[in-house]
């Protein structure tokens, strides 16, 4: 399990590192375009579509960190109403609802990429492969860590009920 776990950081550690290299990029280009703009009075025309998709693709790198963490919304207003034992059902029965959807996400995000593979988009030297590309990606970085989460989930519990 500790070496699950150690992959899981690595895999959290360099998908940070990449979204904050496709953020960065996106700052930068987005401060010439404005700059561009307003002092040449000529923009970089494709600027919007670079920044909106490297956004998307930053997203999609840093959701499994957030997966990891245990930092995405829930709500848990009625978690000291309910006793502990409901609590981790709940949290499994979410785990594998979540397992579902990245499962989805991957196969039909994995069709959809391929179906765009070649239609160009208009402004970038690729096609339409690359922006639907984040989707089954992102989604599988998400299921990685799901599945650690649920095995971890059942470790932790295993060590609690040790007397």
């Amino acid at each position: 399990m500790q070496k699950l776990d150690r992959i899981s950081a690595a895999v959290s550690k360099i998908t940070d590192f990449l979204g904050a290299l496709t953020m960065s990029s996106v700052a930068c280009v987005i401060f010439a375009q404005v700059i561009m703009r307003y002092v040449f009075s000529k923009g970089i025309i494709w600027a919007d579509q670079y920044a909106r998709y490297f956004t998307i693709w930053t997203v999609m790198l840093v959701a499994n960190s957030l997966v990891r963490d245990d930092e995405l919304i829930k709500v848990d207003f009625f978690d000291s109403m309910w006793p502990k034992g409901m609590i981790r059902v709940r949290e499994r029965l979410y785990q594998m609802l979540f397992f579902v959807l990245m499962l989805i996400l991957l196969v039909y995000g994995s069709i959809q990429a391929y179906k765009g593979r070649n239609v160009a988009l208009l402004g970038l030297p690729f096609s339409w492969f690359v922006p639907y590309l984040s989707i089954p990606v992102g989604a599988a970085l998400m299921l990685f860590q799901y599945i650690v989460a649920f095995l971890k989930s059942f470790s932790k519990e295993t060590k609690e009920d040790a007397p």
